[in-house]
Order: C-alpha cells, then structure tokens, then sequence
C-alpha cells in the first residue's frame, strides 16, 4: 500500500487532546486520522460547517477563505470530495 504525507496546522492543546484520544483507543493517531478521512470520503460523516469557532481560529484569512468558499459553492465552481481524494 502506498502512503500520502498530510500536514497540518493545528492547535497545540487540540493536538494534545487528539493523541490522549489515540492513546486511549490504542491507535495511532495516523489510523484516526486515515479513518475520519475515509468516514468522510464515503458521505458518513458530515463535518459542521457553519459552527462557530473559538475567536482565536476565527483569522481575517479564515473568514476571507471561507466566504470565497462558498461563493464558489454557489456558483458551481465546486466538485465532489471523493473526486478530489482519487485525484490525489
């Protein structure tokens, strides 16, 4: 099986939390992740959103990103997660 490299920026304490949570399911964190990938790959798990975010992730960049993200959802200039995971 061939592996892909994802980086991301994350908050220090939710990463803390996150590899609490590895460890108490007696996974590595890379099975969670490859998991919740998959889960929303397959259309079984809906991430939330338009849940508000704690103000210290709520950037200008962010908000910018966000509202480009979804003028573009509107004007069908989006496609499909699973399209986009193939390609990858």
């Amino acid at each position: 099986m061939t592996t892909a490299v994802i980086t991301a920026k994350v908050n220090p304490a939710l990463k803390k939390e996150f590899m609490k949570a590895a460890r108490y399911y007696d996974l590595p964190a890379s099975g969670l992740i490859a998991m919740l990938m998959r889960m929303v790959a397959e259309g079984r798990f809906v991430p939330e959103i338009g849940r508000a975010q704690p103000d210290e992730q709520r950037t200008p960049e962010l908000e910018a990103a966000a509202q480009q993200a979804r003028a573009e959802y509107k004007a069908g200039k989006t496609i499909p997660l699973h399209e986009v995971l193939r390609r990858a």
